[in-house]
């Protein structure tokens, strides 16, 4: 193998700036850190100088492509949920929007004070335009069967107290 004596001088001054590289890198006092995950950065629980422990949480991460919602169900509505049911998802910062996601949970516990059960929903967010703690409102379809009639409130009439419904045949 021949080498010219421009290679040997460029092999150098590649080990030389390596090494130098090296060297700053251990006596910076600052640290590249990697994350095991990928995602955005949504905490930062550190700041400039200070001391950290190995076991210390220094950054929470998260992949914002896919969220948890969390909706407050009234009680009289526990009827309509159930895991795996769709859930439209609206808010008021993008209006035009719907999210869409699946039931993956609900609570076994009542919020005494509101009378409100927590239904966690998962919602696929590919723009990423739900953020962490936005305000938001689900719609749950009731499903209603096939082979029963269903009609508006509104087109019920009180006869003698009773709810009553006209059908015009023919």
């Amino acid at each position: 193998i021949v080498f010219s004596q421009k290679d040997l001088e460029d092999t150098k001054a590649a080990i030389r700036d390596d090494k130098i590289k090296k060297i700053r890198e251990f006596l910076s006092p600052y640290y590249y850190i990697q994350s095991p995950v990928s995602g955005k950065v949504l905490t930062r629980d550190l700041s400039l100088g200070e001391h950290i422990e190995i076991q210390k949480s220094i950054f929470k991460i998260s992949d914002t492509r896919r969220v948890w919602v969390l909706l407050d169900a009234m009680e009289k509505y526990l009827r309509f949920i159930q895991k795996k049911k769709e859930v439209d998802i609206f808010t008021d910062g993008y209006p035009k929007e719907v999210f869409k996601g699946t039931v993956i949970n609900i609570s076994q516990k009542v919020e005494p004070e509101l009378r409100t059960v927590k239904i966690r929903v998962e919602v696929n967010n590919p723009k990423e335009l739900l953020k962490p703690e936005m305000f938001v409102r689900g719609k749950i379809k009731k499903g209603i069967k096939k082979g029963f009639l269903s009609i508006s409130e509104k087109a019920l009439v009180k006869l003698s107290g009773i709810d009553a419904v006209f059908v015009i045949e023919g």
